[in-house]
């Protein structure tokens, strides 16, 4: 008999997830609350081993062995509080994905810069002579479980991490991350700032020991207790970080030769401090201050 396992939510991510266990013989139940989506287009979109149920008010029946997260849906959502009194594992789309990755993984989250910045290090890697690829909250490319359906394989994997799909994930393995500066963001979801930010800082804990972790010096000390690694830290002339932004330049404190950014879309305070991480972080992947720009 085969195994059923339920994804929540229609959108991108929920999609995919049903793409990826039906690929490996899962039978799976597709629902939204949603009564605007058009669950027969999606049915046929989906094809044979799913069932797709749209506008429903009550969490469908199981029993089901996996129950799969998208984003969207708030750890208090009823559907989630049922699951868990149904005692059925619970995962999140972009966990889902992860599992099945091969090749080593570069995360980026942050409150503003996550997409450029994924951007940025991939075209830098790829310079290099690397075969990186692009998943995630990347809107341009694919979800997770969506580009690892068409292949684990990638040199490295850049993923683009939100706070939601963050907070459905607790299992995840990253040789570098990169948390770019995080300001107050998505309240009406996670309701206080510290809230918010413990959420991004989990991130932290999935890089693995002899792995880097680049974050603002701000937040430097907080993430050791996460993460017992290697740090390296970027901020702005004022701060002792390693990486520092500083008119219109990015600066190494180790010596390197400081980079221009005049000209471009980071050549401002705020961004310039995030240009500041992505140039740490390539750093680390062996890409030279002057061939990151």
């Amino acid at each position: 008999m085969r195994r059923r396992a339920l994804v929540l939510g229609t959108g991108r991510s929920g999609r995919a997830a049903a793409r990826l266990l039906v690929s490996q013989g899962w039978q799976v139940v597709l629902a939204d609350e949603d009564d605007r989506v058009d669950g027969v287009r999606l049915q046929r979109e989906l094809g044979d081993g799913t069932e797709v149920c749209t506008g429903c008010h009550d969490l469908p029946s199981g029993p089901f062995e996996l129950a799969v997260i998208s984003p969207g849906f708030k750890r208090s959502h009823r559907w989630l509080e049922g699951l868990q009194r149904r005692r059925t594992p619970l995962v999140g789309e972009l966990e889902l994905g992860w599992r099945h990755i091969r090749g080593p993984v570069i995360a980026v989250t942050g409150s503003n810069g996550k997409s450029t910045a994924v951007q940025w290090i991939a075209a830098a890697l790829r310079e290099a002579g690397r075969s990186p690829r692009i998943a995630g909250n990347f809107e341009q490319g694919p979800a997770l479980c969506e580009g690892v359906l068409t292949s684990p394989w990638a040199d490295p994997w850049v993923i683009e991490v939100s706070s939601f799909q963050l907070e459905h994930s607790h299992r995840l393995r990253a040789e570098a991350a990169l948390i770019l500066d995080i300001h107050p963001n998505h309240l009406d979801r996670h309701g206080t700032v510290d809230e918010y930010v413990r959420i991004k800082l989990r991130l932290a804990q999935a890089v693995v020991p002899g792995g880097v972790l680049v974050v603002p010096e701000s937040l430097r000390q907080r993430v050791r207790a996460l993460y017992g690694g290697k740090t390296v830290s970027f901020g702005s002339d004022s701060e002792p970080a390693e990486f520092i932004f500083s008119n219109g330049m990015v600066v190494c404190r180790s010596g390197e030769e400081a980079v221009s950014l005049a000209g471009t879309q980071w050549d401002d305070a705020v961004r310039g401090r995030g240009a500041a991480g992505v140039i740490a972080l390539l750093s680390e992947m062996g890409v030279g201050c002057r061939e990151a720009v």
